[in-house]
């Protein structure tokens, strides 16, 4: 209640706040005019002097500061006394003080000794007691300006007391004295007789009040069918005798409460424990039975008006709140009032009765909705008075208006809302007067044993739908009905038919029309004019339901298309809304979707449900996990089941641990499993599997071995793949013999050993070494017909291997025989070749040869590449020309590995003899052939030959590239043909060909070579200008040219913007750089090799054989 009130004043503040405190006018078009001559100047002719603008403040007056933003919002606390008394208090910030006295105890409990009792002692409230004179209470009330008033129900019955704090213990030992000490003396009790006789004397004149007495009488059996009012015919029978036997018998401890608003409860028990403990605790009796029967009442009077009231049974009461909650929300939605009513909440012109009913027909005077709830049950109504010509007409009209609320689709949401807002707004503003908080407080825990919260009855105001307004008033107008009239209703009849519910499924909700969604779901997928859909589903009685328009939303099959439907459907009444089951059908076609914008569109949908107070259910929040799966998002999902009110049940709880395990957030994943083990939830197989193999991957070791111990417990047994995770884990830690006795219980369960399950456990063994064990149960997995792949061979291999057993690998060929396929053998060589074991690898490659008829292409290059790299070319040639014997056509990638092979060893004559063999096979060389053939001839000063071949690729289908054009110009400079390098270098250019980093660095090695210093900075600097950055090898080239030359600054210099590009100095700039500091420079040195020409080769060697 306060927080409402606090963010009222926010709303306010925040409108004005660039205003003054003591500024009154906000218009700027008022302030900025003087104010006009008033009237007695016009009417008097004389001019006063201009008025102030409105946004001056007056003088002499100041504005009192506004309230706080936070108003503290009052303690609420209740405590029980031993003999059964319930003492509550909430506090509040104001100086008044309200206390009261409440009792279960009305009407309900009288029986006919004691008929009228309860009306009676509500006039005898406050009068003389044992130890006060009436008129001293009066007195004592009047001297601290304080108000007593007393009430009863047909329930309950109220003793109030509302003054300063400062009175509280007057207040409270007054009231206790008057409600346990009362005298009922004889002519105090006639005197109220007589009242009480005159009071419904005057009854006839109310006729409203006469029928809803009537109503109860007639409408029920059993105790609320009791008067409320005291019936004139007990009167002579009610004496103070009567009255006391009734409050002893009724005002016992276990059915009284001391309630108060204002009042610290400390203060309150202290007070009160004295007065009301002595009180006998006596057992509380059960409530006396009702039974809504239904009924009928006439009463003829001869008057020009009828005034009829139509009621019906309410089922549940107060102990059911949301349905009570409900019924008053209905009758703020019906409404009505008199044909001048004034207005206010329920009433006026926006209540369906007033519009519907008092706006159309003039002849009715008055007609509204009522209700009268109790613990267990109720009444619900409709009041009407009009002329006696007109009665027939009005109570067809009551009962249309009650089917029509109870028919799906006839109240709008825009009616609903406003009812919501109406019934809050009118229950918050009842709770501003003290009186009324300490009257709930006391009447609510009669009720229900405690109060509960005002934010639990606005959560449930706010939930409520137009299908629980249209529930509720079927239930109501489905049980028998009450009819009671007074003036001339004796032909008066009524009868009420519920309407006819629409076809429903075994749990109760409504049966779509499949024709209807066939017809519409054809509609939008021919993307016909949507004027042709609007015609049809507006065409439709009843309308479209959301039911309806989810089973549409499935049978599309385009889910751009869905979410167009989707946004379609409230066009077609301002009826339909969109429920949770059609937003959830929407967010699962979008999630199964891959629209690029999916997740945008989901969260659109979210913003449109809370913008339109739509609630989501669990299954709304578990989608919404299952399609996000981010951090951020689930957070997002977290927040709605807060913000919806929800409870996470176990799949939600799944969908959670999944979710985390997907993004790989292992930590949070464990923390939901924890989670759901205090809830005592459980996982099934799969996410047990899931989070024992993100928590293995984590190194969580630990905590695997709990999960996994948790799991058994549980009764879920591990499978094949749970015994995986943990062999997987226990191997990769070096626990083999784990491993070991996990792979033997699983046998022992009979779990399947598939090929992922022998790998995991071969892997587990080869990490601990144990070759024998390895190679034994390869045999075993072998034995039970289980393919092993290349995995399998690999782990095989690298344990082999690391022990230095690669023997036994004859012996796992020969056992695995059935399965070695040219694949295998292939992959088996690659490896050992790749491993460096090239004679294991060419004895399994003779095995192969000499075992299939015909060969694996990928077995032989891999072979082939394993001869080339061990420098065994006799052997690399010998084989290309055999490979045709096993059904294997040689091609120019086989030759031009053998030919890189050649040139690097610089065995020419081979080479020469290879290049002619492969023309004479057919075949064409191809780019790659020709860049290494002339690397290869450069490499063995062969130019003239490298000059040939260039030749000869210029005149053929390929031209030369950018790797053909340094392999010559590198030919060319390092064997002393500089001019025509550089002439080559030109050529290039011209034909368009950009040169790269290694065209420079060779030409500028070849340049500092032959002491052609300046030559070769020129070139770096040209290379710098055409945009190609030099490397740490351009750099080492120039700096170990200027070294040599003595030209020591400017390779200082040159080492500064090595630094400034970036690289990193490697082994070489450092030697550079030490013999630079030592000034050991020679211009003439005889050298090795020159380091740095090796590396150019080197380098354009790889470029030129990358393709092979």
């Amino acid at each position: 209640m306060y927080r409402t009130a606090v963010s009222r004043l926010r709303h306010l503040k925040g409108g004005v706040g660039s205003l003054q405190a003591k500024r009154y006018a906000t218009s700027s078009a008022v302030a900025s005019r003087p104010s006009s001559p008033g009237f007695f100047s016009w009417l008097t002719g004389e001019r006063t002097s201009s008025l102030p603008s409105l946004d001056t403040p007056l003088e002499g007056v100041s504005l009192p500061p506004s309230l706080p933003d936070f108003v503290q919002p009052g303690k609420f606390k209740v405590t029980t006394l031993d003999n059964g008394i319930r003492i509550a208090s909430e506090t509040s910030v104001n100086a008044g003080a309200s206390i009261g006295i409440y009792l279960d105890c009305g009407s309900i409990y009288e029986t006919p000794v004691s008929c009228g009792a309860s009306h009676l002692l509500e006039k005898m409230a406050f009068k003389s007691t044992k130890n006060r004179s009436h008129l001293r209470i009066i007195r004592e009330v009047e001297a601290i300006g304080g108000n007593i008033l007393a009430s009863a129900s047909r329930e309950q019955m109220g003793y109030t007391f509302d003054a300063l704090k400062t009175y509280v213990p007057e207040m409270v030992e007054l009231l206790v004295d008057s409600v346990r000490n009362p005298v009922f003396l004889d002519w105090e009790v006639n005197e109220e007789l007589s009242r009480l006789k005159s009071e419904l004397g005057e009854l006839r004149n109310n006729p409203q009040g006469l029928l809803l007495e009537a109503i109860h009488s007639a409408g029920f059996s059993g105790a609320l069918a009791n008067p409320l009012l005291a019936p004139e015919s007990v009167l002579s029978s009610l004496d103070g005798t009567v009255l006391e036997e009734f409050v002893a018998e009724n005002y016992t401890a276990p059915r009284m409460v001391l309630a108060a608003s204002g009042v610290d409860i400390d203060e309150l028990v202290t007070i009160a424990e004295p007065l009301l403990s002595d009180l006998p605790k006596v057992p509380r009796p059960a409530e006396p039975k009702s039974v809504y029967v239904g009924g009928d009442f006439r009463q003829q009077a001869d008057s020009g008006s009828t005034h009829v009231a139509l009621a019906f049974g309410v089922p549940g009461g107060w102990l059911k709140e949301k349905e009570a909650v409900t019924l008053t929300v209905l009758q703020m939605l019906m409404g009505g009032g008199g044909s001048f009513s004034a207005g206010g909440p329920g009433k006026g012109m926006h209540s369906r009765l007033y519009i519907r009913v008092l706006n159309e027909h003039q002849q009715i005077q008055s007609f509204s909705a009522f209700n009268s709830i109790f613990n267990n049950t109720g009444l619900f109504g409709i009041y009407a008075s009009t002329s006696s010509d007109f009665v027939s007409k009005a109570v067809d009209i009551a009962v249309e208006e009650l089917i029509t609320i109870a028919t799906p689709s006839k109240v709008t949401q825009e009616q609903l809302n406003r009812a919501k807002q109406a019934t809050k707004s009118a229950v918050l503003m009842n709770l501003e007067s003290r009186m009324i908080v300490a009257e709930d407080i006391g009447r609510q825990i009669l009720t229900y044993g405690e109060r509960k919260p005002m934010e639990q009855f606005l959560k449930i105001v706010e939930g409520i739908t137009l299908s629980d307004i249209t529930n509720i008033a079927q239930k109501i107008i489905s049980s028998p009905l009450t009819m009671a009239s007074h003036g001339d209703g004796r032909s008066l009849t009524a009868e009420v038919s519920p309407p006819q519910p629409p076809p429903s499924d075994a749990r109760g909700y409504p049966i779509p029309r499949h024709h209807v969604i066939c017809r519409a779901a054809r509609l939008v997928q021919s993307r016909t004019s949507a004027s042709s859909l609007t015609e049809y589903l507006s065409s439709l009685s009843p309308p479209l339901s959301p039911a309806e328009a989810s089973e549409i939303l499935k049978s599309l099959n385009c889910p751009r298309l869905a979410h167009t439907f989707f946004h379609f459907c409230p066009s077609i009444s301002p009826n339909f809304r969109h429920d949770a089951y059609t937003y959830n059908r929407l967010i699962l076609i979008l999630s199964n979707s891959t629209l690029p914008d999916r997740f945008d569109l989901v969260r659109t949908l979210l913003a449109d449900m809370e913008g339109s107070g739509t609630r989501g259910n669990i299954s709304t929040v578990n989608l919404l996990i299952g399609f996000f799966g981010k951090s951020d998002d689930l957070n997002t999902c977290m927040e709605l089941i807060k913000q919806w009110d929800l409870k996470m049940n176990c799949y939600t709880y799944k969908c959670l641990l999944q979710a985390y395990l997907r993004s790989r957030d292992a930590h949070e994943a464990l923390r939901v499993y924890n989670e759901m083990r205090r809830k005592g939830y459980k996982l099934d197989i799969f996410a047990y599997n899931m989070l024992l193999d993100a928590l293995a991957k984590n190194d969580k070791v630990d905590q695997v071995y709990r999960v996994f111990e948790d799991m058994k417990r549980k009764h879920c047994e591990p499978d094949s793949y749970t015994y995986t995770i943990m062999i997987r884990m226990t191997g990769k830690i070096g626990k083999v013999d784990e491993s070991i006795a996990l792979f033997d219980e699983m046998i022992t369960k009979g779990r399947s050993l598939n090929l992922v399950v022998y790998n995991t456990m071969i892997q587990a063994l080869a990490n601990g070494r144990m070759v024998d064990k390895v190679v034994l149960l390869f045999s075993k997995m072998v034995e039970r017909d289980c393919r092993p792949n290349e995995f399998t061979y690999s782990v095989i291999l690298n344990v082999l291997g690391a022990t230095g057993q690669l023997g036994k690998l004859d012996e796992v060929v020969e056992v695995s025989r059935k399965y070695m396929n040219k694949s295998i053998y292939a992959y088996l060589i690659r490896t050992l070749s790749q491993l460096g074991y090239t004679s294991e690898a060419h004895r399994l490659f003779c095995n192969m040869w000499n075992f299939h008829d015909r060969g694996d292409r990928d077995a032989y290059m891999s072979m082939l590449e394993s001869l080339c790299s061990s420098g065994k070319t006799t052997e690399a040639i010998d084989l290309l020309s055999k490979v045709h014997e096993k059904g294997i056509n040689p091609d120019t990638i086989m030759y031009n590995t053998v030919f890189s092979a050649l040139g690097k060893l610089k065995q020419i004559s081979h080479l020469h003899d290879l290049y002619i063999k492969l023309k004479q096979d057919g075949l064409l060389p191809d780019i790659f052939t020709y860049n290494i053939l002339i690397a290869s001839f450069g490499r063995a000063g062969k130019v003239d030959e490298a000059v040939k071949v260039f030749e000869e690729l210029e005149n053929s289908n390929c031209k030369p590239d950018i790797v053909s054009y340094n392999s010559l110009i590198n030919s060319l400079g390092k064997n002393g043909n500089l001019d025509g390098a550089h002439m080559r270098f030109k050529e290039m250019q011209e034909k368009g060909l950009c040169p790269d980093v290694v065209t420079y660095s060779t030409l500028i090695e070849c340049f500092g070579k032959t002491e052609k210093v300046d030559m070769a900075c020129r070139l770096f600097d040209e290379m710098l200008a055409e945009g190609c950055c030099p490397n740490i090898v351009t750099y080492n080239i120039l700096l170990d040219c200027l070294e040599r030359s003595g030209r020591t600054a400017e390779a200082v210099d040159l080492y500064a913007k090595l630094k400034q590009q970036g690289l990193t100095p490697d082994s070489i700039t450092y030697a550079i750089l030490e013999r630079l500091q030592s000034g050991s420079h020679r211009k003439v040195r005889v050298r090795r090799q020159h380091p740095i020409t090796g590396w150019v080769q080197g380098w354009g060697l790889q470029s030129a054989s990358t393709g092979t």
